[in-house]
């Protein structure tokens, strides 16, 4: 495996789209519905992805559940998806609820308070 020593990307996307090309496969789709079979996945890194989630006429939770049960279809048994809300800025305990109805368990939670008005937090799922 040949080392890159110097490599210019333009955001943490970039930098992750990079590593999947690399290093392992991946799959671009939309996250509504993913295209491979149940439980053929080992990790998922959703970072920023609820952002990108439009609502639909039922609503933005809605819509997020719809992708959390996909993930949940996906994700191999006792493997973990990883969620940042970086970019939508929901309560740790609106967005607990969805990945619970979607059944994910809360693996681990770290939260960093930039702000009173603006939390921010990583979720790790199971």
């Amino acid at each position: 495996m040949e080392i890159v020593s110097s490599l210019r990307l333009t955001s943490t996307c970039d930098t992750f789209l990079w590593l999947a090309r690399e290093f392992t496969g991946y799959v671009c789709a939309d996250a509504r519905q993913l295209g491979v079979r149940d439980e053929s996945i080992d990790l998922i890194v959703a970072l920023g992805l609820f952002w990108g989630v439009t609502s639909d006429q039922s609503g933005k939770h809605d819509s997020w559940l719809t992708v959390l049960h996909e993930c949940r279809r996906v994700l191999r048994r006792n493997q973990s998806m990883f969620v940042s809300n970086s970019a939508v800025r929901e309560s740790v305990a609106v967005f607990r609820a969805l990945c619970n109805d979607a059944g994910f368990q809360e693996d681990r939670l770290v939260e960093d308070a930039v702000g009173a008005t603006d939390p921010r937090y990583l979720m790790v799922l199971r």
